[in-house]
């Protein structure tokens, strides 16, 4: 448990604003690499298997952040789990509940609402329009269907209602931008870390590429190449080659005329006899 995440800017979880805060913790999880322990995805080991103790040190890191980001309040609720996506379950079963249990509520009130003596039609049209929008809102949308509850009878019209829906989408397509660049960095940084890994492998095998001033030949003691590229070092083996076949054809002529040499000395003896 070496990364610590500072959470001293992260809004405590009180029991209201359930999915801005779950959205948030969300990407907190992410970041570390922890939401597949909390969502469930990664499950606990066998106490044999060697991912036993990484899995156990991600969990108590994940429930680590998890206890910190809310109140008492909900604290009392997550005692008696043992494992991040316990307490990950139980907030959601109890404040995710709430919020059907809020549109719920808004459905039935859509279906029995009657316009009253007083009311006008604008007015009664308004109210059945509102509580349409508000009862078929995706759960992402639950925080405002909350809050909107909340609102004063006076500011509850339906272009109040409108402006805040457009608002809190604009949020959460920016809050969705946000969570994929993160996502990104974290990818970006695992791809570095392996670039660097096998940088760091191979760099024996590499050339290392200086500055040609600053290199010089061992061979005619020039600046600006090494041995290997020395012109004139090819030169001179060139030349060396080219001597020596010359010798050795020189040699072989002269070796011909010797012999032929003794060749004509020996017919001439055999001859007098």
């Amino acid at each position: 448990m070496t990364d610590i995440i500072d959470l001293k800017n992260v809004t405590k979880f009180d029991g209201t604003n359930f999915q801005l805060w779950k959205f948030q913790i969300r990407t907190i999880l992410t970041v570390s690499g922890l939401m597949d322990i909390v969502d469930g995805k990664l499950p606990k080991p066998e106490a044999v298997a060697e991912s036993h103790v990484t899995w156990n040190a991600k969990n108590a890191k994940a429930m680590c952040i998890l206890s910190s980001a809310v109140e008492y309040s909900q604290l009392e609720y997550l005692i008696t789990c043992e494992t991040a996506f316990d307490m990950w379950t139980k907030l959601s079963s109890i404040h995710e509940h709430k919020s059907a249990a809020n549109k719920l509520t808004l459905m039935t009130k859509f279906h029995g609402h009657k316009m009253g003596s007083s009311d006008s039609v604008a007015q009664h049209i308004d109210v059945m329009v509102m509580a349409k929008i508000v009862g078929t809102l995706p759960s992402k949308f639950n925080s405002l269907i909350t809050t909107w509850d909340s609102v004063s009878e006076g500011d509850r019209t339906k272009d109040n209602l409108i402006q805040r829906l457009s608002t809190e989408e604009n949020r959460l397509t920016n809050s969705e931008a946000t969570s994929d660049a993160l996502a990104a960095v974290k990818n970006y940084k695992k791809a570095g870390a392996v670039n660097n890994a096998n940088s760091s492998e191979t760099q024996g095998t590499k050339p290392v590429n200086r500055d040609k001033g600053t290199i010089s030949c061992h061979y005619c003691h020039k600046r600006g190449h090494i041995e290997k590229r020395c012109y004139k070092k090819r030169d001179d083996i060139r030349n060396k080659k080219e001597a020596n076949n010359s010798t050795k054809e020189d040699e072989s002529v002269n070796f011909g005329a010797f012999m032929v040499s003794k060749c004509e000395s020996a017919s001439r003896i055999l001859a007098d006899n």
